[in-house]
Protein backbone atom coordinates (compact mmCIF):
# COMPACT_ATOMS: atom_id res chain seq x y z
CA UNK A 1 0.00 0.00 0.00
CA UNK A 2 2.79 2.42 0.92
CA UNK A 3 4.57 1.76 -2.35
CA UNK A 4 1.40 2.58 -4.29
CA UNK A 5 1.03 5.89 -2.43
CA UNK A 6 4.69 6.77 -2.95
CA UNK A 7 4.45 6.07 -6.67
CA UNK A 8 1.29 8.17 -6.91
CA UNK A 9 3.01 11.26 -5.45
CA UNK A 10 6.14 10.71 -7.49
CA UNK A 11 8.47 9.68 -4.67
CA UNK A 12 8.96 6.12 -5.90
CA UNK A 13 9.01 4.42 -9.27
CA UNK A 14 7.75 0.98 -10.19
CA UNK A 15 10.40 -1.52 -9.22
CA UNK A 16 11.34 -5.05 -10.12
CA UNK A 17 12.03 -5.96 -6.48
CA UNK A 18 9.75 -6.03 -3.49
CA UNK A 19 10.40 -6.76 0.19
CA UNK A 20 8.84 -9.70 1.94
CA UNK A 21 5.52 -9.42 3.76
CA UNK A 22 7.12 -9.18 7.19
CA UNK A 23 9.86 -6.80 6.10
CA UNK A 24 7.33 -4.31 4.74
CA UNK A 25 5.62 -4.10 8.10
CA UNK A 26 8.81 -3.71 10.13
CA UNK A 27 10.32 -0.84 8.17
CA UNK A 28 9.91 2.62 9.66
CA UNK A 29 8.50 5.42 7.52
CA UNK A 30 11.96 6.91 6.97
CA UNK A 31 13.41 3.55 5.99
CA UNK A 32 10.55 3.07 3.54
CA UNK A 33 11.33 6.43 1.94
CA UNK A 34 15.02 5.57 1.70
CA UNK A 35 14.17 2.16 0.28
CA UNK A 36 11.89 3.71 -2.34
CA UNK A 37 14.74 5.90 -3.65
CA UNK A 38 17.05 2.96 -4.35
CA UNK A 39 17.50 1.78 -7.92
CA UNK A 40 16.65 -1.82 -8.77
CA UNK A 41 20.15 -3.27 -8.34
CA UNK A 42 20.73 -1.54 -4.99
CA UNK A 43 17.27 -2.57 -3.84
CA UNK A 44 18.02 -6.17 -4.75
CA UNK A 45 21.35 -6.07 -2.88
CA UNK A 46 19.57 -4.51 0.11
CA UNK A 47 16.94 -7.26 0.16
CA UNK A 48 19.49 -10.04 -0.19
CA UNK A 49 21.64 -8.60 2.60
CA UNK A 50 18.72 -8.20 4.97
CA UNK A 51 17.28 -11.56 3.97
CA UNK A 52 20.55 -13.28 4.85
CA UNK A 53 20.72 -11.37 8.14
CA UNK A 54 17.17 -12.37 9.06
CA UNK A 55 17.79 -16.00 8.11
CA UNK A 56 20.85 -16.10 10.35
CA UNK A 57 18.90 -14.59 13.22
CA UNK A 58 16.06 -17.09 12.74
CA UNK A 59 18.55 -19.93 13.01
CA UNK A 60 20.40 -18.49 16.01
CA UNK A 61 17.63 -16.85 18.08
CA UNK A 62 14.80 -19.16 19.26
CA UNK A 63 12.76 -16.28 20.69
CA UNK A 64 12.90 -14.30 17.47
CA UNK A 65 12.07 -17.44 15.48
CA UNK A 66 9.01 -18.13 17.61
CA UNK A 67 7.80 -14.52 17.25
CA UNK A 68 8.09 -14.75 13.47
CA UNK A 69 6.27 -18.08 13.39
CA UNK A 70 3.53 -16.66 15.59
CA UNK A 71 3.23 -13.63 13.31
CA UNK A 72 2.85 -15.96 10.34
CA UNK A 73 0.21 -18.02 12.13
CA UNK A 74 -1.72 -14.88 13.09
CA UNK A 75 -1.60 -13.63 9.50
CA UNK A 76 -2.99 -16.89 8.11
CA UNK A 77 -5.60 -17.08 10.85
CA UNK A 78 -6.92 -13.65 9.89
CA UNK A 79 -6.56 -14.10 6.13
CA UNK A 80 -7.99 -17.60 5.70
CA UNK A 81 -11.56 -16.28 5.88
CA UNK A 82 -11.02 -13.47 3.35
CA UNK A 83 -12.55 -14.09 -0.06
CA UNK A 84 -9.47 -13.16 -2.07
CA UNK A 85 -7.26 -15.40 0.09
CA UNK A 86 -9.58 -18.40 -0.30
CA UNK A 87 -9.86 -17.80 -4.06
CA UNK A 88 -6.12 -17.38 -4.53
CA UNK A 89 -5.16 -20.63 -2.85
CA UNK A 90 -8.06 -22.61 -4.32
CA UNK A 91 -6.91 -21.67 -7.81
CA UNK A 92 -3.30 -22.49 -6.97
CA UNK A 93 -4.20 -25.94 -5.64
CA UNK A 94 -6.40 -26.78 -8.63
CA UNK A 95 -3.81 -25.63 -11.17
CA UNK A 96 -0.98 -27.48 -9.44
CA UNK A 97 -2.95 -30.73 -9.29
CA UNK A 98 -4.64 -30.63 -12.72
CA UNK A 99 -2.74 -29.29 -15.72
CA UNK A 100 -5.93 -29.12 -17.81
CA UNK A 101 -7.18 -26.29 -15.60
CA UNK A 102 -4.70 -24.00 -17.38
CA UNK A 103 -5.34 -25.08 -20.94
CA UNK A 104 -8.86 -26.49 -21.24
CA UNK A 105 -11.09 -24.09 -19.32
CA UNK A 106 -12.71 -20.97 -20.82
CA UNK A 107 -10.78 -18.34 -18.86
CA UNK A 108 -11.81 -14.75 -19.41
CA UNK A 109 -9.32 -11.88 -19.70
CA UNK A 110 -6.38 -13.66 -18.03
CA UNK A 111 -5.10 -17.23 -18.29
CA UNK A 112 -3.00 -19.11 -15.68
CA UNK A 113 0.55 -20.03 -16.67
CA UNK A 114 2.14 -22.65 -14.41
CA UNK A 115 5.89 -23.17 -14.77
CA UNK A 116 8.09 -26.07 -13.67
CA UNK A 117 10.32 -23.54 -11.92
CA UNK A 118 10.05 -20.02 -10.57
CA UNK A 119 9.90 -17.30 -13.22
CA UNK A 120 10.06 -13.55 -12.67
CA UNK A 121 7.37 -11.41 -14.30
CA UNK A 122 6.46 -7.80 -13.68
CA UNK A 123 2.94 -7.68 -12.24
CA UNK A 124 1.00 -4.87 -13.91
CA UNK A 125 -1.39 -4.80 -10.95
CA UNK A 126 1.01 -3.93 -8.13
CA UNK A 127 3.97 -2.95 -10.36
CA UNK A 128 6.30 -5.39 -8.61
CA UNK A 129 8.29 -8.42 -9.68
CA UNK A 130 8.50 -11.03 -6.94
CA UNK A 131 12.14 -11.64 -6.06
CA UNK A 132 13.16 -15.15 -7.23
CA UNK A 133 9.91 -15.38 -9.21
CA UNK A 134 6.68 -17.37 -9.00
CA UNK A 135 5.59 -20.70 -10.45
CA UNK A 136 2.08 -19.41 -11.18
CA UNK A 137 1.39 -16.18 -13.04
CA UNK A 138 -1.71 -14.88 -14.78
CA UNK A 139 -1.16 -13.70 -18.36
CA UNK A 140 -3.56 -11.53 -20.33
CA UNK A 141 -5.19 -13.97 -22.73
CA UNK A 142 -3.76 -13.73 -26.23
CA UNK A 143 -5.18 -16.97 -27.57
CA UNK A 144 -3.26 -20.23 -27.86
CA UNK A 145 -1.55 -21.36 -24.66
CA UNK A 146 1.71 -22.12 -26.50
CA UNK A 147 2.13 -18.43 -27.34
CA UNK A 148 3.40 -17.72 -23.81
CA UNK A 149 7.02 -17.85 -22.76
CA UNK A 150 9.13 -16.71 -19.81
CA UNK A 151 9.65 -13.18 -21.13
CA UNK A 152 7.65 -10.10 -20.20
CA UNK A 153 6.21 -9.80 -23.71
CA UNK A 154 2.70 -10.10 -22.25
CA UNK A 155 0.86 -8.46 -19.36
CA UNK A 156 0.95 -10.49 -16.17
CA UNK A 157 -0.72 -10.41 -12.77
CA UNK A 158 0.54 -12.06 -9.60
CA UNK A 159 -1.81 -14.35 -7.69
CA UNK A 160 -2.59 -11.70 -5.08
CA UNK A 161 -3.68 -9.13 -7.68
CA UNK A 162 -5.64 -11.64 -9.75
CA UNK A 163 -7.60 -12.89 -6.73
CA UNK A 164 -8.76 -9.34 -5.99
CA UNK A 165 -10.98 -9.59 -9.07
CA UNK A 166 -13.40 -11.80 -7.11
CA UNK A 167 -14.90 -15.19 -7.90
CA UNK A 168 -17.23 -14.02 -10.69
CA UNK A 169 -14.49 -12.34 -12.70
CA UNK A 170 -11.60 -14.65 -11.80
CA UNK A 171 -13.30 -17.98 -12.52
CA UNK A 172 -13.75 -19.36 -16.07
CA UNK A 173 -17.02 -18.75 -17.89
CA UNK A 174 -19.62 -21.20 -16.62
CA UNK A 175 -17.67 -21.97 -13.43
CA UNK A 176 -18.37 -18.84 -11.38
CA UNK A 177 -20.22 -20.71 -8.62
CA UNK A 178 -17.61 -23.46 -8.21
CA UNK A 179 -15.71 -23.60 -4.91
CA UNK A 180 -14.38 -27.20 -4.77
CA UNK A 181 -12.18 -29.20 -7.13
CA UNK A 182 -14.64 -32.11 -7.33
CA UNK A 183 -17.35 -29.68 -8.44
CA UNK A 184 -14.95 -28.17 -10.99
CA UNK A 185 -14.32 -31.62 -12.49
CA UNK A 186 -18.04 -32.39 -12.54
CA UNK A 187 -18.92 -29.07 -14.21
CA UNK A 188 -16.26 -29.57 -16.88
CA UNK A 189 -17.69 -32.98 -17.75
CA UNK A 190 -21.19 -31.53 -17.96
CA UNK A 191 -20.11 -28.67 -20.21
CA UNK A 192 -17.94 -30.96 -22.37
CA UNK A 193 -20.89 -33.34 -22.86
CA UNK A 194 -23.16 -30.43 -23.77
CA UNK A 195 -20.63 -29.08 -26.27
CA UNK A 196 -20.16 -32.52 -27.82
CA UNK A 197 -23.92 -32.93 -28.26
CA UNK A 198 -24.23 -29.50 -29.87
CA UNK A 199 -21.38 -30.21 -32.28
CA UNK A 200 -22.78 -33.65 -33.15
CA UNK A 201 -26.23 -32.17 -33.72
CA UNK A 202 -24.83 -29.42 -35.94
CA UNK A 203 -22.87 -31.94 -38.01
CA UNK A 204 -25.93 -34.15 -38.37
CA UNK A 205 -28.06 -31.21 -39.53
CA UNK A 206 -25.38 -30.18 -42.03
CA UNK A 207 -25.14 -33.72 -43.41
CA UNK A 208 -28.92 -34.01 -43.66
CA UNK A 209 -29.13 -30.68 -45.45
CA UNK A 210 -26.47 -31.82 -47.94
CA UNK A 211 -28.30 -35.08 -48.60
CA UNK A 212 -31.61 -33.29 -49.14
CA UNK A 213 -30.05 -30.99 -51.71
CA UNK A 214 -28.76 -33.88 -53.83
Amino acid sequence: MLSIILRAIGVSKASAWTPSYFRRFTLSSQLCLNYAKLDDEKRRAYLEKNGARKKSRLLADPDFREKEYQRTRDFHKISKHKEEFVLRYALYRWIRRCSWVCTELPWKSYRPIYYNHRVEHLCTGCAWTRRNGLRLSWARDVGASNSYDESDSHEYLCGACYSQRGWNEAMPAGYEDIRLLKDLVKRKKQLDDTTFKKVSCARHQKTQSTCDSI
